[in-house]
């Protein structure tokens, strides 16, 4: 296949780039030229993997929509009505669209690409821009889709899903219309921005604790597991970069004070982390959440918000670990969750079946195959 310029046009977030790259450096593999609107953060890690980065600057969108919408740590309810959410939401894409918008059309004036890849998630000006340029367009899915938002994908041709076929709730419903393509994860690409984590010795459980990223600093959430697992038989990795999310991210000063078997971590990518540790804490997110059966690991849930709560029931439905409300986690339920999963033969068994399948194919190979064949249809 000739070379052909695709452009990637992804919200900035972690969870929304690191998904993607696994595509892109097999269609970069490929002969074809890669580009990325990104903010300048985000800038270093697409060039790592060869492609362009089109640097240009963002609304703190994501930061308004939290801060206005959502109620810390409460995994039941929003602050408002489904209504006025839906409607504040589409306000502040549409700002975010239209500012991202003027300064694209410049940044592209003289390499106009052949394919966009959009995910509109807080920002649609990857499907504006390729509408204008009436080019083709395939958009990216690197969340479960719930079946009641069916309908925010009347417009596409191509959907590319990158979660595994088997979490996805309701399959059959996707499976039965040809646009949604479910490619499944990819590995590829997830550590490039990171530190190699140094294993630690001894031999304790060992259990990785990451709040999730792209929300409000979940300094309570990080205080109550330093303080469950204050001297206890226990090494525990606590990620708290927020590296790439800015929003996320605070010091150390504010967990108080830590016992010798918690340990920092700033520098080393969770996706590294859990090839070295027994059990994986987490809230939720959808890419930790799948890194964690990638790498075989059972996992408690404690979701921060409805959205995250979605994907912890997901994992709890599937045998694969343990939902736990905030309002729930004490160092009883806790530990007491943690011991039972790691003694847990059946379960072992139901994520080696899952991680199985997760490596049995390459999202990234399917990906790009599919893209290709889009361009090849035109």
């Amino acid at each position: 296949m000739k070379r052909r310029h695709i452009a990637f046009f992804l919200d900035q977030a972690y969870g929304n780039i690191i998904p993607s790259l696994g595509i892109a450096m097999k269609l970069l593999e490929r002969g074809h030229e890669v580009t990325y609107v990104v903010a300048e953060g985000f800038s270093s890690l697409i060039r790592s993997i060869g492609a362009a980065p089109i640097v240009i600057d963002f609304l703190k969108t994501r930061e308004r929509a939290i801060s206005e919408l959502m109620i810390e740590n409460d995994h039941e309810k929003y602050r408002h009505t489904p209504e006025y959410l839906q409607r504040r939401l589409q306000e502040l894409v549409d700002e975010q669209t239209q500012y991202t918008l003027r300064q694209v059309r410049t940044s592209y004036l003289d390499r106009t690409p052949d394919l966009v890849i959009h995910d509109d998630s807080m920002n649609e000006s990857g499907r504006a821009f390729a509408l204008e340029l009436r080019i083709p367009k395939i958009r990216l899915a690197t969340q479960h889709i719930e079946e009641q938002h069916l309908h925010l994908f009347a417009h596409d041709e191509t959907i590319l899903v990158t979660i595994p076929e088997f979490f996805q709730p309701r399959l059959d419903v996707f499976k039965a219309d040809p646009r949604f393509k479910f490619t499944g994860f990819t590995p590829e690409g997830r550590c490039l921005s990171f530190r190699p984590w140094k294993p630690l010795s001894g031999a304790n459980p060992r259990v990785l604790v990451s709040p999730t990223t792209g929300q409000l600093p979940q300094i309570d959430f990080c205080r109550k597991i330093v303080e469950i697992f204050l001297d206890q038989p226990w090494d525990i990795v606590l990620s708290i970069s927020g590296s790439h999310d800015k929003i996320s991210t605070f010091t150390t000063g504010a967990l108080g004070g830590m016992s010798d078997n918690v340990h920092i971590n700033r520098e080393s990518g969770n996706f590294d982390i859990m090839q070295d540790v027994d059990l994986y804490i987490g809230q939720a997110g959808q890419g930790g959440t799948l890194e964690a059966i990638y790498w075989g690991l059972p996992q408690i849930l404690i979701p921060p918000t409805p959205y995250h709560a979605f994907v912890a029931k997901r994992v709890h439905e599937l045998g694969l670990g343990v939902f736990l409300p905030i309002s729930e986690l004490s160092r009883e339920t806790l530990i007491g969750h943690a011991t039972k999963l790691l003694n847990d033969a059946d379960t072992t068994t139901r994520i080696q079946d899952a991680q199985r399948s997760m490596r049995d194919r390459s999202g990234s190979e399917l990906a790009a195959n599919i893209v290709e064949g889009h361009l090849d249809a035109r």
